[in-house]
C-alpha cells in the first residue's frame, strides 16, 4: 500500500513539473527575454521557461555564437540569462531580467578580437487587465566593456520599447503600433540586426475574412538613423508591405506580399543626397493532397 502511494505521488509530481514546463529548447535556440536584448537571437545551447506558480514563471538559458569558431566553443562569445516574471495584483504583468555575454582577448587570423563583457538589465510593465487592449513598456540599460592590449572602453546606455495591441473579436480585426529606441553607445551582442543611433515606428493592420480563411496584413515602417560620419546628418527609412494569405483546406493556398521601401539621405546641411526606391512583389501557393482510402 504505501509502495503503491509513494509511486502515485511520483507520478503527481512528474506530471506537475511537466505540466510547468512552458519553453524547452536544446541545440539552436532562440530565447525571448525583450525586443532590444534578444530580438531574432539564435545561438547554440539550452533554454527553459517553467511556471512556478499561477502568477509567476522563470525563464533561463546559457549558450554560445559560433560567429568565429564553429568547431571551438572556447572562441566562441558565450551568454547567459535569466528572467522573471510575475503578475501584480491581476492587471500588470511585471519581469525584470539580466543577460551576460562574454569572450576573451584572442587572435582570428590576422585579426585581434578585443575581450568582450557585456551585460543587459531590463525592466518590463504589460496591462493585462483591459478587454481586447494591451499596453506595454520596456526600458534596457547596456553595460558594455572591451579589453585590447592595453586600450580599455566602456560604455553604457539606456534604449526603450512602447506598444499597444488593440483586438477586436467581433469584426477579426488587430492593431498594433510600436515605438523603440536604439541609442548609439547601445550594445548587444546577442542580436546582429539592431542598428545604433536609430528611432524606429512601426504599425501593423491584420484583418481575416471569409470564417479566417483570408488573412490581409498592412505593415508599415519608420526608421530615423543618425549615423556616426558627418557625411550624413540623418537617413530616412520607410517600408510598406502588404501581405494576402488563404487558409483553404481543399483548394490551393495563395500567399501574396507586395513591399515597397525608401531611403532619404540628409546631408548636414539640410539637403537630400540621394533618394532610392524599390519595389518587391511575391506570389506564391500551396497545394495539399490528401491521401485516397
Amino acid at each position: 500500500r504505501d509502495f503503491c502511494l509513494s509511486r502515485g505521488l511520483g507520478d503527481v509530481y512528474k506530471r506537475q513539473l511537466l505540466s510547468s514546463i512552458k519553453t524547452f529548447q536544446i541545440g539552436t535556440i532562440s530565447p525571448h527575454f525583450s525586443k532590444l536584448s534578444t530580438y531574432r537571437t539564435t545561438i547554440t545551447g539550452l533554454d527553459i521557461e517553467l511556471k512556478t506558480s499561477k502568477n509567476t514563471s522563470i525563464h533561463t538559458f546559457a549558450g554560445w555564437q559560433p560567429k568565429y569558431s564553429y568547431t571551438n566553443t572556447n572562441n566562441a562569445i558565450k551568454s547567459a540569462g535569466f528572467k522573471f516574471r510575475t503578475d501584480v495584483l491581476s492587471s500588470v504583468e511585471f519581469s525584470t531580467s539580466i543577460i551576460h555575454s562574454y569572450r576573451k582577448q584572442q587572435i582570428f587570423g590576422e585579426s585581434l578580437l578585443p575581450e568582450i563583457s557585456n551585460s543587459i538589465l531590463s525592466l518590463s510593465l504589460k496591462s493585462i487587465s483591459l478587454k481586447n487592449i494591451e499596453l506595454g513598456t520596456e526600458i534596457d540599460y547596456s553595460n558594455n566593456f572591451q579589453k585590447s592590449n592595453s586600450t580599455k572602453k566602456a560604455l553604457t546606455h539606456i534604449g526603450f520599447t512602447n506598444f499597444i495591441k488593440i483586438q477586436l473579436p467581433s469584426t477579426k480585426s488587430r492593431f498594433f503600433v510600436e515605438m523603440s529606441y536604439i541609442p548609439e553607445n547601445f550594445k548587444n551582442y546577442l542580436t546582429p540586426y539592431q542598428i545604433p543611433s536609430n528611432t524606429e515606428y512601426k504599425g501593423t493592420f491584420s484583418q481575416q475574412l471569409f470564417k479566417s480563411k483570408l488573412t490581409s496584413l498592412f505593415t508599415t515602417l519608420y526608421r530615423i538613423i543618425h549615423p556616426k560620419e558627418n557625411l550624413y546628418r540623418k537617413n530616412n527609412f520607410k517600408q510598406f508591405t502588404w501581405d494576402l494569405r488563404t487558409r483553404w483546406s481543399r483548394y490551393p493556398n495563395i500567399f501574396t506580399n507586395i513591399s515597397t521601401s525608401s531611403n532619404l539621405f540628409i546631408t548636414p546641411n539640410n539637403q537630400t543626397r540621394e533618394i532610392k526606391t524599390t519595389i518587391y512583389a511575391a506570389v506564391s501557393y500551396t497545394h495539399l493532397t490528401l491521401p485516397t482510402t
